[in-house]
């Protein structure tokens, strides 16, 4: 009793102290005003002398009577922080000051008025001047009924603090808090919040899931090496989603979201996991249920958030930079930019050129800042810019090559995604990239036009024998050679006189088929198909045949002659029309027929706006 008595005679001497001193004192109802983790210096003795002030505020939250009697053993704490103050043993307060922060803290459930904003506003107030009292920097931070509180030393055996809902935390190992902080100064220990916050999430477009948390620290500090973790729950995700899913926390990229996707954490420092099922925790205790929940092999590695020291290759880390914390998707799609149409003309650059978009897997979002190198991997054409240089995804997520050029024939260019400089973590769907296909092909066809594909075959009544071959849609192995084509060597040797050059031979009483790729410009809705024959024709554009129904035998002549299985009628007796794909590549293919003495083939298309 007696010891009970000196204690209450000196609290009430700091009473009459702070109540006849000249230094000014903060309200004591106030609540701490929240703020960003700053550097702040140590304060001096004597500039701020309110040990009265924490008497009464010790006294509004603390329950003075058995069986805890908690008010007795924290003044009696305090009185031993006074004594080592009036002893100019500075040191020494101020790690009986944390020893007595910390005795409030592992009381908090006793508390008058338990866990309401009330008394925990209390509560960050008398923390705030204990700090203030004996010259270290206060919190800053306002404790909610979603805030973990611990004190951590660089002496101490693990700390855990977790949110009281055990949904998050942080376990600081023995050692992992500094002696010095990052000017030098002795760092006698922490007072370390995890918040969770439900209405301020990570300030990235990344898909992200769960609560945030806020972690912030009373001084900053360079963690040491040893492990720090930082524990999330997830909850209401698959499987598949959740085997993707990293740790991210403010800072990082700007263009990426101001965000840092935390890497593996092999022999860094600031391990991160995750949980699909969460436990109730204690402030002291409580972390060991958290790593229940992390048994599912939660990340195929630990997650770290900086490295220590950077010498090591690491950025170092400042405990004010270790908010705020979420779980987000990291891995992203990479697909072709809807209405993309690539098709055009040989030896010119297409009119809609290689687009990609990056978006999240989930969500759909849009994701800027993200390089996209262009590259030709098949053809003669080219493509600007070219792979190593990139375009950067617009806010719309968007990357579009300037012009691609295409060969002849087939065309082949990629568009690859890579992460940002400094976002390591960053993932893509396989294969992070998009194939563009295009055909290069020359304008439609005159007479006597070069490149067509031909391939002479036994006489048939009709093209059953070449069906397997799809010859109108595919000419594989055939060979090349400009038109016309046919028996007769020049102009006039042929009573029918249809060509003024030498044709590529066709044998009479044989069978040709030929095919032709043409390019059909935007603005263009109709084609017609003139043709020279001698004898019958089959004509398919696109694959479908043009001539169905046409039937016509004659000489050789412009408006040509149709041939159809079962006879020779009189036809029309002009040149017919097609309908033709804009901006796309199309396809004319021709089955000729000869029924002897000559052999001559040659067509021409026009194209009507």
């Amino acid at each position: 009793m007696r010891r009970f008595a000196l204690v209450y005679v000196f609290a009430a001497a700091a009473l009459v102290a702070a109540c006849s001193s000249d230094q000014p004192k903060p309200a004591p109802t106030e609540p701490s005003a929240p703020s960003s983790p700053k550097l702040q210096p140590s304060l001096s003795l004597g500039q701020c002398r309110q040990n009265g002030l924490i008497v009464v505020q010790l006294a509004a939250i603390l329950p003075a009577g058995p069986p805890l009697r908690l008010l007795t053993k924290a003044l009696e704490k305090f009185g031993s922080v006074e004594a080592a103050l009036f002893l100019g043993k500075k040191s020494l307060a101020q790690t009986r000051a944390l020893d007595l922060i910390n005795f409030i803290f592992t009381n908090r459930n006793n508390l008058i008025g338990g866990n309401s904003q009330a008394t925990l506003t209390k509560l960050g107030n008398v923390t705030d001047a204990i700090l203030c009292e004996v010259g270290l920097p206060p919190t800053g931070v306002t404790i909610t009924p979603t805030t973990g509180i611990g004190v951590v030393t660089p002496t101490t055996a693990p700390v855990i603090v977790a949110t009281p809902q055990g949904d998050a935390g942080i376990n600081i190992p023995p050692g992992g808090l500094p002696a010095t902080d990052v000017n030098g100064a002795p760092v006698p220990g922490l007072v370390v919040t995890v918040t969770k916050i439900s209405d301020v999430a990570l300030n990235t477009p990344l898909d992200k899931y769960g609560q945030a948390i806020e972690l912030t620290a009373s001084q900053e500090v360079l963690w040491q090496q040893g492990g720090v973790t930082v524990a999330v729950c997830v909850t209401g995700v698959d499987d598949q989603v959740f085997n993707r899913l990293r740790v991210g926390h403010e800072g990082g990229t700007p263009n990426f979201g101001a965000i840092e996707i935390l890497p593996p954490a092999s022999a860094q420092n600031i391990a991160a996991v995750l949980g699909t099922a969460c436990g109730a925790t204690s402030n002291q205790g409580g972390f060991d249920g958290l790593k229940e929940f992390a048994k599912r092999v939660l990340l195929p590695d630990p997650l770290y958030a900086f490295a220590a020291p950077p010498t090591s290759g690491g950025v170092g880390g400042l405990a004010g930079k270790f908010s705020k914390f979420q779980a987000v998707d990291p891995q992203l799609d990479v697909v072709a930019n809807p209405g993309v149409s690539t098709d055009g003309l040989a030896g010119a650059p297409v009119s809609n050129p290689p687009s990609v978009l990056v978006r999240t897997k989930t969500q759909l979002t849009s994701i800027p800042g993200i390089p996209i190198k262009f590259k030709v991997t098949a053809g003669t054409g080219s493509i600007v810019p070219a792979d190593p240089n990139a375009v950067v995804t617009s806010n719309l997520g968007v990357a579009t090559a300037t012009s691609w050029t295409l060969g002849f024939g087939s065309n082949t260019a990629t568009g690859t995604a890579s992460a940002p400089a400094g976002v390591t973590e960053l993932t893509f769907t396989a294969p992070g990239a998009v194939t563009f296909n295009a055909q290069g092909a020359p304008p439609p066809p005159a007479f006597g036009a070069s490149d067509w594909s031909y391939l002479v075959v036994p006489s048939a009544p009709s093209t059953t024998d070449w069906t397997a071959l799809q010859w109108p849609v595919t000419a594989t192995g055939w060979a090349r050679a400009p038109a016309p084509f046919g028996s007769v060597p020049i102009e006039g040797t042929s009573p029918s006189g249809c060509s003024d050059q030498a044709p590529t031979p066709w044998g009479v009483n044989q069978s040709i088929l030929l095919r032709r790729n043409f390019f059909v410009p935007a603005g263009f809705t109709t084609g017609t198909i003139t043709v020279r024959i001698d004898n019958d024709i089959q004509v398919f554009v696109n694959g479908s045949d043009a001539t169905a129904g046409l039937q016509r035998h004659g000489g050789c002549a412009d408006v040509g002659t149709w041939f159809k299985t079962g006879g020779n009628v009189a036809g029309p007796p002009g040149p017919f029309t097609f309908t033709v794909n804009q901006g796309k590549v199309n396809t004319l293919a021709i089955l000729g027929v000869d029924e002897g003495v000559e052999s001559f083939v040659d067509a021409q298309v026009t194209l009507s706006p």
